[in-house]
């Protein structure tokens, strides 16, 4: 009767342990436009049309933002950038009407924008400024007392205005990248000189710029272009089709934690180049990617883990051993719920019944 027991409650903690394993479900809207991870691990994923969804590591809990419950001024969101002031996280949603921020449990927004429609946002440690930007120009603010400095347009400084992308992540070095839609893309450290690469001066891929990544100490950008991806420090390298693109339509682009590069196309899923290396491999539907359709990437450098954004079917990640896995939204939700045995008969000599 004692060993009938014991099996019965392994049986039973079995069971619940693979109820919390099945608790992993994919993100609500399918739409994603940006994915960025915080220092601390929480990740914040923008839709298109949907509002945002924050998942805090530390809880294990999701959230989900939207006009109806935030000071976001759009549910179409464009731009994340995330970073700790005075010891609080602060968490920045550039929409097509404006930005909206958390801190803590409030909402405020950014006043002083030069248009409303923004595109990207870059947090600069080294200068301590904020450079959002937008269809009119890139507006500068103190990254701390979040004051609007100045404004850049083709009025004063800004050489073209055209603005498709900033670079992805912060960098440690004073001032931004930019690209446009038809003059390749551009690096300033102080808002008024500029460095210019094009197919023309560095040898771009294609001067038409859909994304921007660049290394931490800003020592060589990675430009998405619609003719390929284009790596450049004084002078571009370019992979195309030719090298193994399936199109040369790229949308996303960062680098894991070993060093690949990780390049997604507008309809045709992804391809990673192994480090120093002309040898890669490519990942579809086929092989578990919800969609073809790449939106963002994002790699967690720290836990070896990739964010992967699609146009019309979510959000996915892969683990450090490159397994597409779904994304975890759903385990506060089961651990918040209530488990009720009942054991029969009581006392009992024979058969124990769980219930």
């Amino acid at each position: 009767m004692k060993q009938k027991f014991a099996l019965l409650l392994l049986s039973l903690s079995c069971l619940i342990a693979f109820a919390q394993v099945r608790s992993i479900e994919s993100i609500d809207f399918g739409n994603v436009s940006i994915i960025e991870i915080a220092p601390s691990g929480n990740v914040w994923i923008g839709s298109a049309t949907s509002g945002c969804a924050a998942y805090i590591a530390a809880t294990q809990t999701w959230s989900k933002f939207t006009t109806a419950n935030s000071s976001m001024k759009s549910d179409s969101v464009t731009a994340i950038s995330l970073y700790a002031i005075h010891g609080v996280a602060h968490s920045f949603m550039g929409t097509t009407n404006g930005i909206g921020y958390k801190h803590g449990a409030a909402w405020d927004t950014l006043a002083g924008l030069v248009n409303p429609y923004v595109i990207g946002i870059v947090h600069s440690y080294s200068d301590n400024r904020l450079y959002v930007a937008t269809k009119g120009g890139i507006s500068v603010f103190n990254d701390t007392l979040l004051v609007h400095l100045n404004d850049i347009t083709t009025g004063n400084t800004l050489p073209n205005g055209n603005i498709t992308c900033m670079q992805s992540k912060t960098i440690m070095n004073s001032g931004f990248y930019y690209g446009t839609s038809d003059s390749g893309y551009y690096f300033t450290f102080d808002g008024i000189n500029y460095t210019h690469k094009d197919l023309n001066s560095a040898a771009l891929a294609d001067n038409r710029v859909n994304c921007l990544f660049v290394d931490t100490i800003g020592a060589n950008a990675y430009a998405g272009t619609k003719g390929g991806l284009s790596v450049c420090g004084g002078f571009c390298t370019s992979i195309t089709d030719t090298l193994g693109l399936p199109q040369n339509d790229i949308t996303a682009v960062d680098i894991d934690c070993h060093g690949n590069i990780w390049i997604g196309t507008r309809d045709s899923g992804i391809v990673c180049y192994y480090y120093n290396s002309v040898a890669h491999f490519r990942m579809t539907t086929a092989d578990g990617l919800p969609s073809n359709r790449i939106t963002a990437i994002n790699c967690n450098t720290g836990a070896c883990i990739t964010y992967i954004g699609t146009a019309d079917a979510g959000a996915v990640m892969t683990d450090s051993l490159l397994n597409i896995v779904q994304l975890p939204t759903a385990v506060a939700n089961l651990q918040k719920e209530k488990l009720t045995i009942n054991v029969f008969p009581q006392p009992a000599n024979g058969i124990v019944n769980f219930v």
